[in-house]
């Protein structure tokens, strides 16, 4: 009976740690994301700071080449004639960024859906990608390069309290409509374009199909 109750013991932390391990694979906070250091204005184009290692650990300063900023743009400046063509060169947008920014910083070998397991200097959680991505629209935003959207502030999903896995995402907003879209790069290696969804559908959980 005694090695009962002390098994009992063993077992609730046991079981506490399977509770929390989701939260841990998953590397991603729900708190909220602090994106004071790029709404300075400080950061522009030219130079900025990439976040990496998870949770914007690292902090890597990247300067960017004229022509390097004109080949990123480049998607952005075919004639968008409707606000969905615009969300698709803006996923373009984002990709040669990071395909650039990747060479440039070493997270080249960054992968898709990284955990807590895979942990590593090139490595991005969703809160560097989040905060990244929001920096990048930013400065397309601030370059007039978008038409028909705005940067919004990023979105957050899934609290401890309430179930759920913690992710993170860069969103932006139509300008007409105030309809709001993520763009999440989490899901797929680096330099893929990022997922494009209506924002609620994304706090409904939503996943990419194909991963």
């Amino acid at each position: 009976m005694n090695s009962c109750f002390k098994n009992l013991k063993h077992r609730s932390v046991l079981w506490a740690v399977f509770l929390c391990l989701p939260f841990l694979l998953s590397g991603c906070s729900s708190a909220p994301i602090d994106l004071g250091y790029y709404k300075t204005g400080q950061e522009s184009h030219k130079s900025f700071n990439v976040c990496h290692s998870f949770g914007c650990r690292t902090h890597t300063r990247v300067d960017l080449a004229d022509k390097e900023w004109q080949e990123i743009k480049s998607p952005l400046k075919i004639v968008a004639n409707t606000p969905e063509e615009e969300r698709k060169h803006i996923g373009l947008a984002i990709s040669k960024m990071e395909q650039i920014v990747g060479k440039a910083v070493g997270t080249d070998a960054d992968i898709g859906r990284a955990t807590a397991w895979e942990h590593g200097y090139y490595q991005l959680d969703c809160i560097d990608e989040a905060v990244n991505t929001s920096l990048y629209l930013k400065f397309l935003e601030q370059d007039g390069a978008l038409k028909w959207h705005k940067v919004s502030d990023p979105a957050r999903r899934g609290y401890f309290i309430t179930g759920g896995w913690p992710h993170n995402t860069a969103v932006v907003a139509e300008k007409e409509t105030g309809d709001q879209y993520v763009i999440d790069s989490w899901f797929f290696d680096n330099g893929q374009e990022p997922a494009i969804v209506p924002l609620q559908s994304w706090l409904d959980g939503w996943w990419p199909s194909n991963t």
